[in-house]
């Protein structure tokens, strides 16, 4: 019995300790959870080194090198990487041998000062990616190349000043840039197989820019005189802030196997001297200024620009005065029509592309780039007829503004419809004001309607007594009608009597219906001058509603009669006897005139767009 209690007593101490215990434990585990979501919301702060540390990190890796959450900064060490140039100095971070590395750089940040570059120099590299990094001065790879089956890739990261790759080797280089921004320029001196740029936002940093030279034009993207396999770019954006010697981009002088631009913004994009030699295709390319397309060469094959992307006139010739400011040339300004030569060099780029898609049958794009060659023409017609008028030239441009206006240079059968209600609109409205014989309401049928009116409001006498009075042609032969054939059945065939019935009721109803309605409307029995003031108030509301409706009623008649005798004249059906009298009968002669020269603009380019469709 008592081992037994003792046993009780160990069992209920060591109860209690477990209960003791237990909430200790689950304090401890609260702590440790605390303090790691401290430790994941306090921010990372990169770690400082200088460019002497990265040489030495560089030289001793053998395998891949992860540079992560660093800054890299100019230490009292670094000296010795620094190369004096003519007019300022640059950081050399030369390679110390011929081994191949796998090198990535990840959320770093490299601030020499603005005025001192970075150079690569000579490196060779498996692998080489930059992610979320930022450089703060000049960033160049001289000499470096990628023996691996892996692009240089550079994504989320920001260049504040420029980026530039150059060698004087011709292996070509494969590039890829995601989602990086530049400030400066962004720069190719080397030969490149690939070259990717997508989602990129190029937005030129106006103190940066505004120190280099102001009698030379510069390009946020430049890759001029090379050759590139493949140049892609997506969906980048180009911003110059208004800088007048800031152009987009330049492939000027370079050779290209296939090209791909798909939802750009840049203002000028420059392909002067450029070729590309298996395939172009732009899409959704928005330019603001100029594009430089002089000698610009494609594929006809396996090229896709729908003029969507090239409208506007913007097409131009870049020209270089005394200075090497480029002066685009677009034959707009008087100065430059009088350029025969590059006139004559503007006109030929349009028509290139005109025959492009006229043979791939886009129609629209065709039409779109006819359209800016006859406004070219136009333009050189006015010129020419300033400094040397003649009367065939400008018949020839009298032609050119009608084509345009009524069916954009005989593209536009449904601008040509379009102009031609208008047209039938505006003499419909001109008849309108005139006597036509059709509805025989001239200035008597006014008068006498404003006569049996006013008589009625100003006497005592009603409205049916004063309509009576008015005497219907027709009265006495229905009445004849009446008593001599319809009456007597005997006298005539059953089929007259059969289609006499109709026409005596319809003028029968006439007869009655229209004096009873106007009993219905008798709204005055009295004269107005016996109105007390109550009544004039009622009586004055109905007579304007009264003079309301009986001005849409003519307005009514006159518009229809107008634009059936408009329809008829536009289109030369002709007439038993002309309606009009006086003037108007001019005006549906020269209504005629113009109805016979559009609808044969009409014709023309109805059939000029089947015959294209067809082609």
């Amino acid at each position: 019995m008592k081992h037994f209690r003792v046993r009780n007593w160990l069992v209920n101490l060591l109860f209690c300790l477990l209960l003791w215990q237990i909430p200790s434990t689950s304090f401890s585990q609260e702590e440790e959870v605390a303090e790691e979501e401290i430790l994941d919301e306090t921010p990372v702060v990169n770690e400082e080194i200088t460019l002497s540390d990265l040489m030495n990190l560089l030289s001793s890796s053998e395998g891949d090198l992860i540079v992560t959450n660093k800054n890299i900064v100019v230490g009292i060490k670094d000296a010795s990487l620094m190369e004096d140039k003519i007019f300022y100095q640059e950081y050399h971070l030369n390679a110390t041998d011929d081994q191949e590395h796998k090198l990535f750089f990840y959320d770093c940040s490299f601030d020499l000062g603005v005025d001192k570059p970075l150079v690569f120099n000579g490196w060779r590299y498996k692998k080489l990616n930059f992610v979320g990094c930022t450089f703060n001065m000049p960033l160049k790879f001289l000499n470096c190349s990628l023996t691996g089956h892996f692009p240089l890739l550079m994504e989320n990261c920001t260049f504040n000043n420029d980026l530039i790759f150059e060698a004087e080797e011709k292996t070509p280089q494969d590039i890829t840039l995601k989602q990086n921004a530049f400030h400066k320029q962004l720069i190719f001196s080397t030969e490149l197989a690939l070259l990717s740029i997508d989602h990129c936002v190029f937005e030129a940093d106006t103190n940066l820019f505004k120190r280099m030279d102001e009698e030379r034009t510069h390009y946020q993207l430049l890759a001029s005189f090379l050759n590139i396999g493949l140049f892609r770019m997506d969906h980048c954006k180009f911003i110059s802030h208004q800088l007048h010697n800031l152009f987009s981009v330049d492939l000027s002088n370079s050779s290209i196997d296939k090209l791909t631009m798909f939802a750009n913004q840049m203002e000028v994009l420059n392909f002067t001297e450029a070729g590309v030699e298996k395939a172009l295709l732009i899409d959704s390319l928005e330019i603001a200024k100029y594009i430089g397309i002089q000698n610009f060469d494609f594929p006809e094959a396996n090229t896709n620009i729908p003029w969507d992307n090239l409208n506007g006139q913007k097409l131009a010739l870049f020209q270089k005065g005394l200075s090497d400011l480029v002066i685009p040339y677009q034959a707009k300004t008087e100065v430059q029509l009088s350029q025969t030569l590059y006139y004559n060099d503007l006109v030929s780029m349009y028509k290139k592309f005109n025959k492009l898609y006229l043979d791939r049958g886009d129609i629209q794009s065709a039409n779109g780039s006819y359209i800016e060659i006859k406004h070219l023409e136009t333009l050189h017609q006015e010129y020419i007829q300033t400094v040397n008028p003649s009367t065939s030239n400008y018949i020839n441009l009298l032609l050119n503004k009608v084509l345009y206006y009524f069916s954009d240079y005989a593209t536009n059968p449904g601008k040509s419809v379009k102009r031609a209600w208008q047209l039938l609109l505006f003499f419909t409205f001109i008849y309108m004001f005139t006597f036509s014989e059709w509805d025989g309401m001239n200035y008597s049928f006014y008068l006498n309607q404003f006569r049996m009116f006013a008589n009625y409001v100003e006497s005592d006498k009603s409205i049916r007594d004063i309509y009576e009075k008015k005497v219907d042609p027709n009265a006495d032969l229905m009445k004849e009608i009446k008593e001599n054939y319809l009456r007597d059945r005997k006298k005539v065939p059953r089929a007259i009597v059969l289609f006499g019935e109709p026409l005596h009721f319809l003028g029968r109803l006439r007869l009655v219906l229209v004096p009873q309605l106007i009993r219905f409307f008798n709204f005055q029995p009295k004269k107005w001058e016996n109105l007390d003031a109550g009544e004039r108030v009622v009586s004055g509301f109905l007579i304007s509603l009264i003079v309301i409706t009986f001005a849409l009623y003519v307005l009514i008649v006159k518009f229809i009669n107008g634009f059936v005798l408009s329809v008829n004249s536009f289109v030369l059906i002709g007439f038993g006897v002309m309606p009009e009298k006086g003037v108007a009968m001019y005006i549906t002669i020269l209504e005629g005139i113009i109805g016979w020269f559009l609808l044969t603009i009409f014709t023309i380019t109805l059939f000029s767009q089947v015959l294209q469709g067809g082609a």
